[in-house]
């Protein structure tokens, strides 16, 4: 069993390394993947995983996973132009350019819009290009895709004009109850049955390992209700995930110090080098603070505030004996944080791996 909370390692780095940072711990990040594709694949039987680059775009942490990839943009698709392995190029503005790069790297393109779907039929006239796959996104609640309702003339018209529809996807959101995940398990499959789809492409959206632990869930409660709801069809399709947060999230910590203490209105406050230009609400994650050298002495209740000449710039509490200079780990700091970060004022952390 992995530890959950790798100090020694922590203050290792911050020896040598300047404070913000970002670490990932990589036997975390590969024991996570070997967890959720070993489930997935119980379940059912041709699952295939595609990690999602955008989570954690870091070469480091896509290089160490054995899974294919599932990609939103040009950028994407140049860090992962060396891997041969199965890809899904997403996302509601393809560009020309973006198209023609994902179908060099034979990458399986999944068309939002109508108007997607012209681009592709131009491109499709290539000479280069044999008969080509695509696939269809369901719209669920969201600017993303096609009404269930739209998708059977999108197959024809994909057929009509030379492309093959093989794949189905939609994305049932972050952080879905098991109730609301069997909703859109439900919808899904009213799609699925409208054409003879080769691959059924369900996203991810499951929340990290610790928030699941927090809501008393497994990723078997919601492979269960995915299985259950596709049926027979969850043996005879390819069935695709596309983690990214549960994969990464805990394997990722950010090491900040405390830069100043102070008093206002009777409040301690703790004043860091990293603020909410790292750590956001829209990460959707329960960032938890831990002090990297515990001392002895008497505890008290500090809440945490950033750099940024920002009031709302608060980040947490912490209940601890704190002096000005120690370092603080932040945990669950893997998913979106680096590639979501601001660089107002300050640059974004570095980023190690472990």
């Amino acid at each position: 069993m992995l530890d959950e909370f790798p100090p020694k390692k922590l203050l290792a780095l911050a020896k040598t390394c300047e404070t913000p940072f970002l670490a990932i711990d990589l036997k975390r990040l590969k024991a996570n993947e070997d967890c959720f594709s070993g489930a997935a694949k119980s379940f059912f039987p041709k699952a295939q995983v595609c990690y999602s680059v955008k989570t954690n775009p870091n070469p480091s942490v896509f290089n160490s996973l054995s899974t294919g990839f599932e990609i939103a943009s040009l950028e994407e698709l140049k860090l992962v132009k060396s891997r041969k392995v199965f890809k899904v190029f997403n996302g509601c503005c393809k560009k020309e350019s973006e198209l023609k790069e994902a179908l060099r790297q034979k990458a399986l393109v999944i068309v939002d819009s109508f108007s997607e779907l012209e681009k592709l039929i131009e491109l499709e006239k290539s000479p280069k290009l044999k008969r080509l796959e695509i696939g269809v996104r369901l719209n669920v609640a969201s600017k993303f895709g096609i009404e269930l309702s739209r998708i059977p003339a999108f197959i024809s018209k994909a057929g009509h004009s030379g492309l093959e529809v093989v794949l189905l996807h939609a994305h049932p959101g972050v952080h879905n109850s098991l109730k609301d995940y069997s909703e859109f398990m439900k919808g899904f499959r009213k799609a699925a049955e409208l054409h003879d789809f080769k691959y059924l492409d369900l996203g991810s959206g499951f929340p990290s390992f610790p928030k699941m632990k927090s809501l008393n869930v497994s990723l078997g409660d919601y492979f269960g209700v995915a299985r259950k709801e596709l049926g027979a069809l969850a043996d005879e399709k390819t069935i695709i995930f596309e983690p990214g947060r549960v994969l990464v999230a805990d394997a990722g910590f950010l090491v900040c110090k405390v830069c100043a203490i102070k008093e206002l209105n009777g409040e301690k406050i703790a004043v860091l080098d990293a603020g909410i230009n790292v750590l956001q609400k829209i990460v959707l994650e329960d960032f938890e603070f831990e002090l990297l050298q515990p001392r002895a002495g008497k505890k008290e209740n500090f809440r945490l505030a950033g750099p940024l000449l920002f009031g709302n710039d608060f980040v947490g509490s912490l209940n601890a004996s704190l002096k000005e200079g120690d370092l603080i780990a932040v945990k669950n700091t893997g998913a979106y944080c680096l590639s979501l970060a601001w660089e107002v004022s300050y640059k974004k952390p570095e980023i190690f791996v472990f």
